[in-house]
Formats: structure tokens, sequence, C-alpha cells
């Protein structure tokens, strides 16, 4: 099971690239769930809420899979930067 400790700073999974865009996902800790974010040039693509952190990061990577195999690669610079 992915631990996460209650905190309300989104960590970053993955940063793809499209050479124009950047798409990163996120996950928080919201009280008694865990809320993981997809966004591109760091504005709110959409989110979705689970129960685990095992679900969220199961999510994650199906969505950055998606995301590979529509040409997306990964990024080698981050959002934050």
């Amino acid at each position: 099971m992915v631990p996460f400790p209650f905190d309300p700073s989104p960590t970053i999974l993955w940063t793809l690239t499209d050479d124009e865009k950047l798409a990163s996902c996120e996950v928080a800790f919201v009280p008694i769930r865990v809320q993981t974010r997809v966004l591109r040039n760091g504005e709110l693509l959409y989110s979705r809420i689970f129960t685990s952190g095992d679900e969220a990061v199961a999510w994650a990577e199906e969505e950055r899979q998606k995301l590979l195999a529509q040409g997306w690669s990964v990024a080698t610079t981050s959002i934050q930067e």
C-alpha cells in the first residue's frame, strides 16, 4: 500500500511533453481521500478522488500510458521550473 501522510502539498508523479505543452500528474492527500490531478501547463484539466493511494497511483499510470500512446514523451523539464 502506498502511504500518503497528511500533507496538503501535492507531489508530482510524472511530467510529459508534446514539444509545445507540458502535462503533469500530481497527487495530494485530501481529508479521508487521495486526489489525483492532471494538469496542462500548470492548469487543471481534470481530477479524480480515490479511497487509497494505490488506486490513485494506478490511475495516474493509466493516464500516463494514454498520453504516451498519443505521442507525448517524458519531459526533461518540470512544470515548477
